[in-house]
């Protein structure tokens, strides 16, 4: 998804009037950025030159290529353009949450897996086009977002996590792709790709308010702890909006913007003053990370990571944030490896980078278990969990936890953690670093956000 998007800038940059041909083609170009979200594995986003020589575009896209960069060299934009074979959508979270003796799962056909305390309940199904889902901080109500198509609006599903009950679909944009809840649980954020908008649910009343115009393909979206100020990444740049108002702000610009996947690149801290985004910047001989502080809404100096950055979490308390990068790995190396960064953010240095034996493939994320001293890196390839102790910054015997293994979610004062995998939920216990007996779900989404409390 990468190119395909760096495809889509480069004909931005046609200067109008452009082509009929290029604009009917753009339209088509943002589907299929859509699309193929939803049809592809993750793979990690270091990967990406590698990537270039092995993916496989839709056929339109190649011609869209060669007119491109056609038509930018006659408008005097310089871009190179290399031949084009393939598409991929980039990494992605499967859609779950958990809660206090509940665990929710987005299945792929819509069917929302609901465990509570160990037992399965009865499936709920709403739209097999679904996408991404959202808990309120009660637990009482689950939030999905589904797509209808490229023109028609889509919906978001409440459902009643106690009973199952499945309420009215509410209106929303084209193609919701991201939801984010504020903490008092008053209002849900939904953003809308192909309408440029964000889309505001009062959940009293499950009524959608006004929709709020924040820029083309807005992707992840981020509610400040004390709800004043929505964050939602739009190709290349954050755009802060004022929740009580609908007043968007002045876009900032973030190099690289975009590495990690929906739901892990772009943290708030829990006094809102600081948002922290992932991005890439520099050559390829020293491309590099970086995690960028925003403060009232300015864009302070990047802080240098590894390369290839895929999540970023803040520790209890919000003073230390844990980078995780998946690196791309020479042909001659035996085994795939992650870094994790700790940042001391107060100061905004950096520790010696762990490097774990682990492939996140993509995914690189880790979950800090309630007490704050024990992280937990997925280790998505290989099915395990690596348990990191964080006060020596060093990292234990992996734990199997079976296929997947692409997230891993705490309850509010759990030890129980719950591992999400292809075909199931497996429980850990942080006390004895074992796995419990692996509960059966549906596959489970590719694409959506993992909500945690």
């Amino acid at each position: 998804m990468t190119e395909m998007k760096e495809l889509r800038d480069w004909c931005d940059a046609v200067p109008p009037p452009a082509p009929a041909r290029l604009t009917k083609a753009l339209g088509r170009l943002d589907a299929a950025i859509a699309r193929d979200a939803d049809k592809h594995r993750p793979v990690t986003p270091g990967h990406r030159a590698v990537l270039l020589s092995r993916r496989r575009w839709p056929g339109w896209v190649a011609p869209l290529a060669s007119a491109a960069a056609l038509i930018a060299v006659v408008a005097g934009t310089f871009a190179v353009v290399s031949a084009v074979s393939g598409t991929h959508p980039g990494p992605a979270r499967p859609a779950a949450s958990t809660y206090p003796g509940l665990v929710c799962v987005l299945s792929q056909g819509g069917i929302v897996t609901r465990i509570r305390d160990g037992r399965v309940l009865a499936p709920v199904r709403v739209s097999a086009h679904s996408d991404a889902m959202a808990v309120t901080p009660d637990g009482k109500t689950a939030y999905v977002a589904a797509t209808r198509g490229e023109r028609r609006p889509g919906v978001v599903i409440p459902i009643r996590l106690a009973t199952g009950e499945v309420l009215k679909p509410i209106p929303v944009g084209i193609w919701p792709n991201a939801i984010s809840i504020t903490a008092n649980g008053e209002t849900a954020y939904v953003t809308n790709f192909l309408s440029g908008t964000v889309t505001p649910i009062a959940t009293a009343t499950n009524a959608a308010l006004a929709p709020i115009k924040v820029g083309s393909r807005p992707g992840e979206v981020v509610t400040a702890p004390d709800g004043r100020t929505l964050y939602v990444s739009t190709e290349g740049t954050i755009t802060p909006v004022r929740t009580d108002t609908g007043a968007r702000l002045r876009p900032l610009r973030i190099s690289g913007l975009g590495p990690a996947e929906t739901g892990h690149g772009i943290v708030v801290a829990p006094d809102s003053k600081t948002v922290y985004a992932l991005g890439e910047e520099g050559g390829l001989k020293n491309l590099h990370g970086t995690v960028t502080p925003i403060q009232r809404d300015h864009a302070a100096r990047p802080i240098a990571m590894p390369p290839a950055p895929e999540s970023i979490t803040l520790a209890p308390g919000g003073r230390t944030a844990y980078v995780v990068s998946s690196p791309w790995q020479r042909a001659k190396d035996r085994h795939p490896r992650d870094t994790i960064t700790s940042i001391n953010l107060a100061s905004g240095t950096t520790l010696r980078p762990l490097t774990v034996r682990a492939s996140s493939n993509g995914w690189g994320n880790i979950a800090i278990a309630p007490g704050g001293k024990t992280a937990y890196l997925t280790d998505t390839l290989l099915g395990a969990v690596t348990p990191i102790d964080l006060a020596t910054h060093t990292a234990g015997t992996p734990i199997p936890s079976g296929a997947g293994a692409y997230t891993i979610l705490f309850g509010q004062g759990a030890s129980i953690g719950y591992v999400i995998g292809e075909h199931q939920v497996v429980p850990l216990n942080t006390v004895t670093d074992t796995t419990l007996r692996p509960i059966k779900v549906p596959l489970v989404m590719d694409w959506g956000e993992a909500t945690r409390r």
